[in-house]
């Protein structure tokens, strides 16, 4: 049997294969646009694109498990995020 899919989940499966490709992707809502790219595959060129088009200074968004590996956050919590500012 077939399971019929919210509009959202090929959306999402789809922005995850783009992520892969090392494409950035656009995840947006009534409040905020975000412009995401995959921190394995980020470039300096594609830092440049980013900052051409986006007024908004960049930001580095971690899970928290990713953070506490790197010692970037305590072993308190592990669900979550880190953000962290990346300066020009």
């Amino acid at each position: 049997m077939l399971e019929s899919r919210t509009p959202a989940q090929p959306a999402l499966g789809e922005a995850i294969t783009a992520l892969r490709r090392g494409e950035p992707v656009l995840i947006r809502d009534d409040e905020i646009n975000v412009l995401a790219v995959a921190a394995e595959l980020a470039s300096e060129e594609n830092a440049q694109r980013l900052r051409q088009i986006s007024r908004a200074p960049a930001r580095v968004v971690l899970t928290r498990r990713r953070a506490v590996a790197l010692g970037l956050a305590g072993r308190d919590e592990l669900s979550g995020a880190l953000t962290i500012s990346v300066s020009d």
